[in-house]
């Protein structure tokens, strides 16, 4: 309508009607009403207020892909992420970085997750709220715009006695592909494991065998994949050392 595509330049608006109306193929009347509900729309974005920036840390940006991968044949064990995120803001400059590794009380030391970020980005902040979860500031290179992506690995190195038999993601943030790859130690390696497909958490303290059995490799490891997570539930894989059950 306002002559803004070079094939739609011309002196009078019923021209420019007549070339939308050939490139949506529909008639000139619908092609007429596309044109006021457009800028009906623009009218309600140019007189809104401006909304203020979520500061929360789970604002901001979420997960295109995830991959994850866990040592557990190395003293200590460590966790290695890989991640591809999408900025749903303008000038995302900082990312708030969780992880929980449950401590045994009196036994683990606190603070007692350490991490190291391998590409894309510094900490500047470490924060440990609990025991068993820990915080991390991490500044971005350089402001990310509204749907840029980015892409950054870190390590995290929990000091635990015993690492619990398990590992999971439960994604608070959209999460649309997650991988994990678990080397266990070849020495000693579980008898069983099973998927977790997005499970409420007590399924995972109960330790009950999904029935969804995993084959470890002769290298130790196991792998799989998943897509379109839900919020609050939990993903991943979870292993016992006992034959005969649970």
């Amino acid at each position: 309508a306002l002559g803004l595509h070079e094939e739609a330049a011309g002196e009078f608006l019923d021209r420019r009607i007549s070339w939308l109306a050939s490139v949506l193929d529909r008639d000139p009347r619908t092609a007429r009403r596309r044109i006021d509900l457009a800028f009906r729309r623009l009218d309600e974005l140019l007189g809104a207020p401006a909304r203020e920036r979520d500061l929360h840390p789970l604002a901001g940006w979420y997960v295109e892909s995830m991959k994850v991968v866990l040592r557990l044949d190395r003293d200590p064990p460590d966790v290695q992420e890989e991640r591809r995120i999408v900025a749903e803001v303008d000038e995302l400059d900082e990312l708030v970085l969780s992880f929980s590794a449950p401590a045994v009380p009196g036994l683990d030391p606190v603070p007692a997750i350490a991490a190291d970020v391998l590409f894309g980005g510094e900490i500047v902040e470490a924060r440990q709220v609990s025991a068993s979860h820990a915080q991390f500031v991490m500044r971005l290179p350089s402001p990310l715009r509204l749907g840029q992506r980015h892409e950054y690995g870190i390590r995290f190195a929990p000091q635990r006695s015993a690492l619990r038999p398990y590992y999971v993601i439960t994604p608070l943030r959209r999460c649309e592909k997650f991988s994990v790859r678990v080397r266990f130690d070849r020495e000693i390696p579980p008898s069983r494991v099973w998927r977790l497909n997005g499970v409420p958490g007590r399924v995972i303290d109960d330790g009950t065998d999904s029935g969804d059995s995993l084959t470890v490799n002769s290298l130790g490891e196991v792998g799989l994949e998943f897509h379109d997570l839900h919020q609050g539930l939990s993903y991943g894989l979870q292993w016992s050392s006992d034959p005969g059950g649970d």
